[in-house]
């Protein structure tokens, strides 16, 4: 049997880093993560074929940091059972900051548990088994396990609250992300980071009208890497957007719209601007 699944791209709509990990080298953050449906890597599985290696070329990606393949070894050590073979289609940037890598080891390791008929109970049970797979895949399963398009990071993915929040005003609005060239290396930006660091907002205040005053606190850092990210987000800007900045740690800047047909007739604007790179989702 085939089955074909959506590994969607994540936008980071507020990310404060307010502290770091006394166990481990990860940053304490509080983030607003929103799922885009619309754009995605495909995943497909042949539940007749073995798991081998992904088939699916990943341009940059070397075999040994696949974290698919982590993901089926740390599937088939808990389950012993045999874990079905995956084509990838690779179509969201690597080093975007939108969780391509991440997105697909978790919708794999979903999508296997879901072929095996694990239940909702067991699937929450093991989530921590995948914490090699890094911060960003944990907060992926969460999304797929939960099925929701909103989730609230307090603390790390590893080691923290990763709970469903609502933003009923987000059902509405639609996300325009933008790249151009360069990618951002996560851990370089992390490490380059030096404050300031930000006292926690409580969860109740993260609300529509608190996301018009965007922030991120990466944001410096990435621009001073990348200064032609100043000139992405000035382009944004000018098509008038409810907010918009970088998701993550770069290099896609994004434009949060309140309809499609703003959204749409921003990208009709920024394509003149010869991008590498221009999606549009709902969220």
């Amino acid at each position: 049997m085939r089955i074909l699944t959506h590994a969607v791209a994540k936008v980071n709509l507020m990310l404060r880093i307010i502290g770091k990990s006394e166990y481990d080298e990860y940053h304490e953050l509080q983030s607003l993560f929103v799922f885009l449906d619309e754009i995605f890597d495909v995943l497909e599985f042949d539940t007749d074929v073995a798991f081998n290696e992904v088939s699916g070329h990943i341009d940059g990606i070397p075999d040994d940091e696949n974290s698919i393949k982590l993901a089926a070894q740390i599937l088939e050590d808990k389950f012993h059972k045999k874990v079905p073979h995956v084509t990838v289609e690779k179509n969201l940037p690597i080093g975007g900051g939108i969780g391509g890598g991440s997105s697909d080891a978790a919708c794999f390791v979903n999508t296997v548990l879901d072929i095996w008929q694990i239940s909702l109970e067991e699937k929450l049970r093991c989530i921590k088994l995948f914490n090699r797979l890094g911060s960003d895949a944990i907060v992926f399963l969460h999304k797929y396990i939960l099925n929701t398009n909103m989730l609230f990071l307090e603390g790390t993915g590893l080691r923290g609250t990763i709970s469903p929040i609502l933003i009923q005003e987000l059902n509405r609005c639609c996300l325009l992300l933008v790249k151009n060239e360069i990618s951002l290396s996560t851990k370089n930006v992390y490490e380059s980071f030096n404050g300031p660091v930000m006292d926690p907002i409580n969860k109740d205040d993260c609300d529509f009208l608190s996301l018009k005053n965007f922030h991120n606190s990466l944001q410096q850092t990435a621009l001073d890497i990348d200064t032609n990210l100043y000139y992405i987000l000035a382009a944004i800007r000018r098509t008038n957007p409810y907010c918009h900045g970088i998701t993550g740690s770069g290099s896609i800047c994004f434009g949060l719209y309140e309809s499609f047909e703003q959204a749409l007739s921003a990208q009709k604007i920024l394509k003149e601007n010869d991008y590498d790179y221009l999606a549009l989702s709902r969220i």
